[in-house]
């Protein structure tokens, strides 16, 4: 009878610690959950708010190329002057006017990214886009400016392609006038002004629509954000410990088009399942992983993306076994390597994002892995 009562004694002491220890753990959750994200967007918030009032479209300009001239026109052409300065004075002409607005800011790049081949523009997206990328980095532009142009009939004929970075759009602009065999930069001629209005136009119909949509897109080249979610334990351990809480900030570099590199921190702590198993067991998991991530975009708002990678993580398993033993607790620490992959969903706001996921983790303990699903929200700042 006394053997009852004090198993059930011990039982009741149990739960009413585990139920303490469970109560203390999710207010202390919740807690430092709160001040995270307070101090996250709040300092965040402050610093890019007024970056993003201030922020110019970056321009960057590049050589024309001259267009192969057709063999009457070589001919013609033989005792006459080379055109090939218009290489370097139409970019330099349209540089100096755009510079002339407070909407941008403009850089110039010295070579030369298109053939000498009259390709229409469906054949020159398709062949350049990524040359065109490439050459927005260097100077982190949002616009890349280039173009080709042609004397013919002493009639100067010029193409200009405008490459949006971000939602990977190209424009051409092309206009015409009489050659006079005077330098452009010195020529009060309308071909210039017309190429400089009607680059205008283009570009800031994007951003007047950018700014209009409720939720604009963003060039962006690094990244970072806070992730919050719920962790369902798999395999051996669903049994043991209990489904709990997840918590995961991240820096994302964007290192090309479709690719990211994402490094990333998470923790989360559980215990034991059932409060009657005979030892309480309390788990902390820190984890540190490098993903890469593959990215595309939907819509110029939302796109979606893939991720995977590994790291290493670091375990602390705590147990009680409570009374009547001696030893009441014992603690064990691993050091083990991690692997995720995960899919999710990303909408700009501004400056701002949101992102939901779902993500699959194993941890390959010394004895069986631990097998993690994870479901997941947050919300980061571009850079």
């Amino acid at each position: 009878m006394n053997m009852k009562k004090n198993e059930t004694t011990h039982k009741f002491m149990r739960g009413n610690r585990k139920s303490a220890w469970i109560a203390y753990t999710a207010q202390s959750k919740q807690l430092k959950l709160a001040t995270a994200l307070v101090i996250f967007f709040t300092s965040t918030g402050l610093l890019f708010a007024a970056d993003e009032a201030e922020r110019k479209p970056k321009i960057v300009i590049y050589n024309f190329q001259m267009l192969k001239p057709e063999p009457e026109e070589t001919e013609r052409r033989k005792k006459q002057k080379d055109y090939g300065y218009y290489s370097i004075i139409l970019p330099e002409t349209i540089s100096k006017k755009l510079g002339e607005s407070e909407r941008f800011l403009i850089n110039r790049g010295k070579k030369y990214l298109l053939n000498n081949e009259p390709d229409p523009i469906d054949i020159i997206r398709e062949n350049y886009s990524k040359e065109l990328t490439s050459a927005a980095k260097p100077t982190s532009s949002d616009y890349v400016i280039t173009g080709q142009f042609e004397v013919k009939n002493d009639i100067l004929n010029v193409r200009i392609f405008i490459y949006n970075v971000m939602l990977n759009e190209l424009q051409e602009v092309t206009a015409s006038e009489k050659e006079t065999g005077i330098y452009l930069k010195d020529t009060p001629d309308s071909l210039s002004d017309d190429i400089e209005e009607r680059i205008k136009d283009i570009i800031v119909e994007q951003i007047d629509k950018d700014t209009k949509s409720q939720l604009p897109a963003l060039s962006h080249y690094m990244s970072a954000g806070f992730d919050a979610g719920y962790i369902y334990m798999s395999g051996k351990y669903k049994g043991i410990f209990s489904n709990t809480q997840y918590y995961s900030p991240y820096i994302s570099f964007n290192i090309a088009r479709y690719f990211d590199l994402i490094l990333k921190f998470d923790h989360f702590t559980t215990d034991s399942y059932d409060e009657f198993i005979y030892s309480d067991y309390y788990l902390s998991v820190m984890s540190g992983s490098a993903l890469l991530g593959l990215k595309y975009q939907v819509f110029s708002n939302m796109g979606i993306y893939l991720t995977a990678g590994g790291g290493v993580s670091r375990s602390e398993l705590t147990v009680d076994t409570g009374e009547p033993f001696t030893v009441s607790t014992s603690i064990k620490k691993e050091t083990d390597p991690v692997a995720e992959a995960g899919f999710g969903l990303k909408v700009n706001i501004s400056s701002f994002y949101l992102r939901t996921g779902i993500l699959y983790k194993r941890i390959f303990t010394d004895e069986d892995p631990m097998d993690l699903r994870i479901i997941y929200g947050g919300a980061g700042i571009h850079f």
